[in-house]
């Protein structure tokens, strides 16, 4: 099982474990070896530079460093219960998909959905909906005892824009500065499962804490997921009569054709490995563990969601330098086939590569008025003939090149 190399509790896993690289029993070992060849002034600085490399090495994002959040940043609580829903109407609309949204739709399943959800009996272990989904962890939760709760609010204030901008522009540094004007922030703090097994191993007093901001401007739209070092303490949660991982990740829900209709494409951040929802506080695609960036709409043409592009964890030293972009690796697009609304959906994932087609052409193009989104596609034999698509990067300047499959 994955070690939480960002030290959540209860218990502490890894710090203790004598194969973790970091844990005391290593620490202690290395500590040991050098004794009889230091003093007792270069052993005591030989400890402190140990223990100070590690704490360096696991830097994660804390709740401290949320976007603002609970009644004295204003926010509203969402009603307490499972599977509560409020509409937000937004000053400004949100850009999904190729869709274009006044108002969004607040769950206590940990998400936000851009139509009023049905109920989490269609849903829940039946992924993807059939409404548009921005699924920050979505499961089956609960906030009726009191102690987990549900912020959300607009915020347009300089603050919050300029984190937000932070955050998008660090995730993405490639390309043109971007600089939001308008942010909802929603909070789940402290929620639980609705009814935890009766496992013995403590799962009901787990609580999973993390915050989805949707920041826009004109002409784009971005997902900020944030997951403490201590917001992941549960992975999965019950459905029926058995548990179910949770999910995270984008659906642009059903797309209704003229004589038929079509899941659209779904976009996922986790699989169905439960060590995928834990790698979440762990891991990273803006430069910042437990930080996850994501271009999720654009006008007047849109593509597919975009990730943040910074995987890299740079240690203390590295974190004001600009971090070196890196393939998008791990993550999912899923496009399931065409269908009538009513016959049952099956899902063939799709893998992005982190490598192009062979032998592309390269045309140069001078106009500067065009802006495009590229895309390699290239059929392949798999999951029945599906096809794999390779993003290529935005590109802009005096001079585009387009790469164009032979």
């Amino acid at each position: 099982m994955r070690k939480d190399i960002c030290g959540k509790a209860p218990p502490r896993p890894g710090l203790d474990s004598p194969g973790f690289p970091g844990s005391w029993a290593s620490v202690s070992a290395r500590i040991s070896s050098q004794t009889s060849t230091m003093g007792v002034r270069d052993l005591d600085w030989f400890f402190w530079t140990t223990f100070l490399g590690f704490a360096v090495s696991v830097q994660c994002v804390t709740r401290a460093e949320f976007f603002p959040f609970g009644e004295s940043a204003g926010d509203q609580v969402l009603e307490p219960g499972s599977d509560q829903t409020h509409r937000l109407g937004l000053d400004r609309p949100l850009l999904f998909y190729d869709g274009t949204f006044d108002s969004i739709y607040i769950n206590t399943n940990g998400f936000v959905a851009t139509s009023e959800p049905s109920g989490e009996s269609s849903y829940l272990g039946n992924m993807p909906p059939k409404f548009g989904i921005i699924a920050a962890l979505q499961g089956d939760l609960d906030t009726s005892d009191g102690v987990g709760r549900v912020f959300y609010r607009q915020d347009s204030s300089p603050d919050v824009l300029r984190q937000a901008a932070d955050h998008i522009n660090r995730a993405f540094p490639e390309d043109d500065e971007v600089s939001p004007t308008h942010a909802a922030v929603v909070t789940w703090v402290g929620v639980a499962t609705q009814e935890a097994p009766s496992r013995g191993d403590g799962i009901d007093t787990r609580r999973n804490t993390f915050q989805l901001v949707l920041a826009s401007l004109e002409t784009a739209s971005y997902a900020v997921v944030l997951y403490a070092r201590d917001g992941v303490q549960f992975t999965s949660t019950p459905v029926g009569d058995r548990p179910m991982v949770m999910h995270s990740g984008f659906s642009k829900g059903l797309v209704r054709g003229f004589l038929f209709s079509s899941q659209g494409p779904y976009y996922r951040t986790s699989t169905d490995d439960e060590a995928s929802v834990q790698a979440l506080a762990e891991e990273t695609n803006s430069g910042l563990r437990g930080v996850w960036v994501y271009e999720i709409g654009t006008s007047p043409y849109f593509s597919n969601v975009a990730p943040g592009e910074v995987t890299d964890l740079p240690t203390e030293e590295e974190h004001g330098a600009s971090n070196q972009r890196r393939p998008f690796d791990g993550q999912q697009v899923e496009y399931p086939p065409y269908g009538s609304e009513g016959e049952q959906i099956q899902i063939h994932s799709v893998q992005y590569q982190p490598h192009q087609p062979d032998n592309p052409e390269v045309v140069v193009v001078d106009d500067t008025d065009i802006n495009v989104d590229v895309f390699f596609v290239q059929p392949r034999n798999v999951c029945e003939q599906q096809e794999e698509v390779f993003p290529v990067r935005r590109l802009s300047g005096l001079q585009r090149r387009l790469l164009l499959p032979l």
